[in-house]
């Protein structure tokens, strides 16, 4: 009958109806997304499109250091995007710019809105210890306090660990030691930060510095394995991280759970008598929870301590690591470096005056952080839209970071910068008669490894005493060198999503002194 409409033409249009409304909603979420928001940023590695993007991304896993380097050549003192699988991440330089995002408040973007993300951290640590990180101020002024207190607990410590290494592979007596790197910086950053953190005698625990080193393992491969999928899946993914990560932390809580529970009883007994454990992490973190009327539960505890644990060893493990390749690299740092060690602890003792006064130990593992570090730090998730000096704006939403590793390979702020130079910053330090920007814990745009701003790390002082402890106690008692003879320079590091991992296999022979 004329007007009326067959079954294939209501299909038919129904059909284009539907295709229509999918194109609206398909070019409304475009223009909504932080795609389109983020256009007028140029973008490098591939192409900016919604779908194509995820295409590029893939160049990122074993090439992002290549790509943040091609765009800080590209767009110097400027801003460019880089596509990942989860998100677009947006890296600033130059000094003014760098400054803008410094004195950013926290209700334009935060160092804590970043983190959670990038870390994957309601998988990983779980949500209550993210959303409630009450944990992370341990690492400012109780940390620098209990510093202050308990400085030769780290050398005693370091001693320790030398020691124990030996006696692991039965060679007490022996002069000299065959171990892959990695194992040798583990075992002396392991036991230095626990000493620290946990105190004695859990730090000289061989089974929970296992748990500690898996939880840091898992927490960083688990993260980044995620931040390899876009994120809708996280929600599936993040269930076998949970499950994953939560059998480490049942191991690990019989041990804090002991310094916990001697700690609550002494505090319902009024006992205010200050043990060895009385400033530890795990009886701060009870005390504070107690303050502030906070739930005390030993899981809780138990992954707040593991979460700082990783925080204060992940880059002084790597970084001993690196310094331990670079001394059997560069031998002809040792020698002054050991005369300096031997002057000021000759005249000050194991004091932290006289690791103060190790400015050629202190410029050696600057050097060293300086030439290998990942490639960014610093950061921030952008919280409400943010102009940057020159006339930028990055929109809400958007991750931004500095490309450190570009900026520290810029022949414009080092000379030679890709030799290594280790004394470079004593050298430095002359020309411009000045140390205090010089120093393996000062802030500058030139050196970010440590942020800048009020999100600069606070737990810096602790891993530059640390690391000079522990790089002065091999330079006084051991020499090292490669297992191969024939090796003509430092092994190099393998590189995932930007991030430079340490080598693991290469094995160092460390021979006792007389």
């Amino acid at each position: 009958m004329a007007g009326k409409m067959s079954q294939s033409d209501l299909m038919s249009a129904a059909a284009a109806m539907i295709l229509g409304l999918t194109i609206y909603l398909t070019a409304r979420a475009f223009f909504n997304s932080l795609t389109s928001r983020l256009r007028h940023i140029p973008t490098v590695g591939g192409s900016s499109g919604l779908i194509s993007s995820y295409f590029s991304s893939l160049r990122f896993y074993f090439h992002g250091q290549l790509m943040i380097q091609e765009g800080y050549e590209k767009y110097p003192d400027s801003v460019f995007k880089i596509a990942t699988m989860s998100r677009w991440w947006v890296f600033v330089s130059g000094r003014e710019l760098i400054d803008d995002i410094r004195r950013a408040t926290d209700n334009n973007m935060s160092f804590h809105g970043a983190v959670p993300e990038l870390m994957q951290c309601d998988y990983t640590i779980g949500p209550r210890t993210h959303e409630d990180p009450y944990h992370g101020f341990f690492a400012g002024v109780p940390l620098s306090k209990r510093l202050a207190k308990h400085y030769l607990e780290i050398h005693e410590e370091v001693i320790l660990a030398f020691d124990n290494l030996f006696q692991m592979q039965n060679h007490a007596e022996s002069k000299s030691l065959i171990l892959p790197t990695y194992r040798i910086a583990a075992q002396t950053i392991l036991r230095a930060t626990g000493r620290l953190l946990v105190g004695s005698p859990l730090c000289e625990n061989t089974d929970y510095l296992q748990l500690g080193q898996t939880f840091m393992r898992d927490v960083i491969i688990l993260s980044q394995a995620m931040n390899m999928f876009p994120k809708l899946l996280h929600p599936i993914l993040g269930r076998l991280v949970s499950i994953k990560v939560s059998r480490v932390v049942k191991l690990a809580e019989p041990h804090i759970r002991r310094i916990a529970e001697g700690h609550m009883e002494q505090v319902m007994q009024g006992d205010e008598t200050e043990s060895s454990d009385s400033s530890s992490l795990v009886t701060w973190l009870i005390d504070e929870a107690i303050k502030s009327q906070r739930k005390v539960d030993f899981d809780d505890l138990t992954r707040r301590t593991l979460d700082l644990s990783f925080v204060a060893m992940g880059t002084m493990l790597s970084t001993f690591s690196d310094v331990l390749l670079n001394l059997a690299t560069h031998p002809e740092f040792v020698a002054p470096m050991r005369e300096e060690v031997l002057a000021v602890t000759t005249e000050e003792g194991w004091t932290k005056i006289a690791v103060g006064k190790m400015q050629k130990v202190d410029s050696f593992i600057k050097e060293t952080l300086r030439l290998g570090l990942g490639f960014s730090t610093g950061s921030r998730k952008i919280f409400k839209d943010f102009t940057l000096s020159n006339g930028i704006t990055l929109p809400a939403g958007t991750f931004v970071s500095f490309p450190t590793c570009a900026i520290q390979l810029d022949e414009r702020h080092y000379r030679n910068p890709h030799e290594f130079q280790g004394f470079r910053f004593v050298e430095t330090a002359a020309e411009e008669r000045s140390d205090m920007t010089n120093q393996f814990v000062s802030l500058s745009p030139e050196f970010l490894a440590f942020g800048i701003g009020r999100h600069a790390c606070p737990g810096r002082f602790f891993a530059s005493y640390t690391l000079k402890v522990a790089l002065a106690h091999v330079l006084l008692n051991f020499d090292v060198k490669f297992l191969d003879s024939n090796s003509s320079g430092r092994p190099t590091k393998f590189w995932f999503q930007a991030i430079a991992y340490p080598d693991a296999k290469t094995e160092l022979i460390l021979s006792k002194r007389t």
